[in-house]
């Protein structure tokens, strides 16, 4: 998907930031799977989000997974800063998407409290495993 980002011509382009605890759980579940992955985006018909570790991609299904937005360029020395957001990059790539951005960061915020909550669960239904003593 980068490559294709880079290949189309961006609307706009403007300096912004992101919540750093958003920021952390995004990048954390993309370093855990080691892959790029895709989520829904409830209430928000036909829009997807592919999720990267430089860069969070918001497509458009039903026009052959165009990107509609893309924040990039995230400024990993702030990850440390406990300013609350991380400087980053949001490219338009269509008239419209001033609308929905504030509702894909919700949507967002929301589906990875979800997914860490399910994975919560998941490792709750672990046995840890004991040392056996050689003796």
């Amino acid at each position: 998907m980068p490559n294709k980002l880079h290949n189309l011509p961006v609307y706009q382009t403007f300096a912004d930031a992101v919540d750093i605890d958003l920021y952390r759980k995004v990048r954390l579940k993309v370093l855990r799977r080691g892959r790029p992955f895709m989520i829904d985006l409830p209430g928000l018909r036909d829009l997807r989000l592919v999720l990267e570790k430089d860069a969070w991609i918001c497509i458009d299904t039903l026009l052959d997974d165009l990107p509609v937005m893309a924040w990039t360029g995230f400024e990993k020395a702030s990850v440390f800063d406990r300013s609350g957001s991380i400087p980053c990059e949001l490219n338009y790539y269509h008239s419209q998407a001033a609308v929905i951005v504030d509702s894909i960061l919700h949507s967002l915020s929301r589906e990875m409290d979800l997914l860490s909550e399910s994975e919560v669960c998941f490792l709750d239904n672990v046995i840890p495993m004991q040392l056996l003593s050689h003796g």
